[in-house]
């Protein structure tokens, strides 16, 4: 909608923070023969097996050139993209949407101080049966519900503290483009243009041959996939997706049921763990017990899940992790057993 904007371009998902991590980018940065390490690190770059460079219409030589009249920085780096790409279609400004960048938000602000950050916000559980049909998640329900409360429990301190971010549910605006996106230029300042509401045209510039999944973007808005999940989810999986997006089903007043009696949080339930212990978790849950996931081992219930990181080798950690298994065992096997701590709601 914003790429069909008179003023801004909108490219395909560059995937940018989520595959250059900060330590290849400060390598980038770091390179005394800039910008050769910076366009070997673009270069390799791809969405769904394309060239992300060669998406954005541009070549190695192009990306070369423009950041030879850059100094040193990762927004340049990102910009040799997006600015070139705007500036082939007549538009002064740009737009990058890549949905895990909401991972990097901190980092996002500290290079970019005046830019808007507009997150969509869907009813999760119609965000995750989706999410079971595109190739990059996996095919489980439950383990994308906890990526996606994942995600959200890492962008909303950001998000509530910054003053240029903005939230728009995915609802109101299939419901009302008109007013939902004449709300958001009033707020970010931006003039409102009727191009935003026939967005057909900048389809072809936000998808790309290969995401066969985004075809239904040249068709416009369609009310029909509005609460998908009412017909097709199992209401076991619709309880544990309830109890896992709770706080969020309320702020954003989506329909809900009642939350349960305990929380528990367990370090850090990855998508294969949750894969395999999702029968463990509605169990749990018919025991009023909900286990939700949190980054910081110390913060955590239990260490149950693989460590994230191969420097995970604290002793009184990894003691922690063998006790969580062993807790696991002994509950799949029907015992009840007292965690470290426990929280009631």
């Amino acid at each position: 909608m914003f790429g069909s904007h008179r003023l801004y371009a909108a490219g395909p998902e560059t995937q940018f923070f989520s595959k250059l991590n900060p330590q290849r980018l400060a390598l980038c940065i770091e390179d005394p023969a800039w910008p050769r390490a910076a366009v070997a690190s673009l270069m390799s770059l791809e969405l769904a097996g394309q060239p992300v460079v060669t998406l954005f219409g541009s070549s190695e030589q192009a990306t070369y050139d423009f950041l030879k009249e850059r100094s040193p920085s990762v927004a340049a780096m990102l910009e040799s993209l997006t600015v070139p790409f705007a500036q082939k279609r007549g538009k002064a400004g740009w737009i990058e949407k890549t949905p895990n960048h909401l991972l990097n938000l901190y980092q996002i602000r500290t290079l970019w101080p005046d830019a808007w950050i507009i997150r969509i916000m869907r009813d999760p559980r119609d965000a995750a049966l989706s999410a079971c049909n595109l190739p990059t998640f996996s095919n489980s329900f439950a383990a994308n519900i906890y990526l996606w409360r994942r995600w959200q429990d890492a962008a909303e301190a950001f998000m509530k503290a910054d003053s240029k971010c903005a939230t728009v549910r995915y609802e109101n605006l299939v419901v009302d483009p008109s007013g939902e996106l004449g709300r958001l230029c009033t707020l970010t300042g931006i003039p409102f243009d009727p191009a935003m509401i026939e967005f057909g045209a900048a389809a072809a510039d936000v998808s790309s041959a290969a995401e066969t999944w985004k075809k239904p973007v040249s068709g416009g808005l369609n009310k029909d996939r509005l609460f998908a999940w009412r017909t097709s989810l199992d209401p076991g999986l619709r309880c544990l997706a309830d109890q896992v997006t709770h706080e969020y089903l309320i702020e954003f007043d989506y329909e809900n049921q009642p939350l349960v009696e305990t929380t528990r949080k367990g370090f850090w339930m990855s998508e294969r763990y949750v894969e395999r212990h999702t029968p463990f978790l509605l169990r749990q849950l018919r025991r009023g017990i909900r286990w939700l996931p949190v980054m910081n081992p110390s913060a955590a219930d239990r260490i149950i899940d693989q460590p994230l990181y191969r420097s995970f080798r604290n002793p009184v950690l990894l003691a922690r992790l063998t006790a969580g298994r062993l807790a696991h065992w002994f509950d799949n096997l029907g015992f009840r057993t007292v965690s470290r701590k426990s929280g009631r709601n």
